[in-house]
């Protein structure tokens, strides 16, 4: 955790952030940093999970900036446009708030760098770019409806911890999911979604049957979404 914040020079950051006091909100400065510290927490996530080898030395850590500072200049071309249209307006409010620009860019990109380290696993595993890699990614969540599915599993109460851990669970689950589809689609079909998903057209008809069926009503447990869970993973 506290590499990946020098990593993102988490220090300057949280200055910066708290040098605005009466010239921002408290509410948004806080919410700030609570997405800066749940991005770390992605980090680290990824980092355990894929047994990344993160080093102390400078020079490494220079690396890792590097890596993030393409990543980020990446994004522009790989994120949909109307998410895109989102960060640019929340990176130019920043800088007016007396953010300078390449923090107000980095902080608007927060919420993507969740995926920075699964990516770049993917790009060294496929040996493809970075640009092809999070396209797959995005072409392959937009094509399985990610997005709805997560909305409609957050409107579950939560009613005690361990609903609050299962959300959780689900949603580990189908991250590390969705990142072994990517690497199948760019090593089976180079990349192409509708060609990989053509051939598992059965199993991919079978996962629509289940989230037409969860689509209009209202779960009270997570237990659908761990049916659909498991056929992604059919996917692979």
């Amino acid at each position: 955790y506290l590499t990946f914040d020098r990593i993102l020079e988490g220090a300057a950051l949280r200055e910066a952030v708290f040098a605005l006091d009466n010239r921002m909100a408290a509410e948004e400065q806080y919410r700030i940093i609570d997405t800066y510290a749940e991005t770390l927490q992605e980090m680290c996530f990824w980092a355990l999970q894929q047994e990344t080898a993160i080093s102390l030395d400078a020079e490494a850590l220079l690396q890792w900036q590097d890596r993030i500072a393409e990543f980020i200049n990446a994004l522009p071309g790989v994120t949909p446009s109307q998410d895109w249209e989102k960060a640019q307006q929340k990176s130019k409010d920043l800088s007016e708030a007396g953010l300078d620009a390449p923090l107000s860019q980095k902080v608007a990109a927060l919420p993507y760098l969740g995926d920075f380290l699964p990516l770049f696993n993917l790009v060294e595993k496929t040996q493809s770019e970075l640009h092809d890699v999070a396209c797959a990614h995005r072409d392959l969540m937009e094509k399985l409806g990610v997005s709805r599915l997560r909305a409609a599993a957050a409107k579950v109460p939560l009613r005690d911890r361990w609903d609050r851990m299962a959300l959780d669970a689900l949603e580990r689950d189908l991250s590390v999911t969705l990142f072994r589809l990517t690497k199948a689609v760019l090593q089976e079909t180079d990349g192409n979604v509708e060609r990989y998903l053509s051939r598992r057209r059965q199993k991919y008809r079978a996962l629509n049957n289940l989230w037409q069926q969860v689509q209009g009503t209202e779960p009270v447990n997570f237990n659908p979404f761990m049916v659909i869970g498991r056929a992604l993973a059919d996917l692979l």
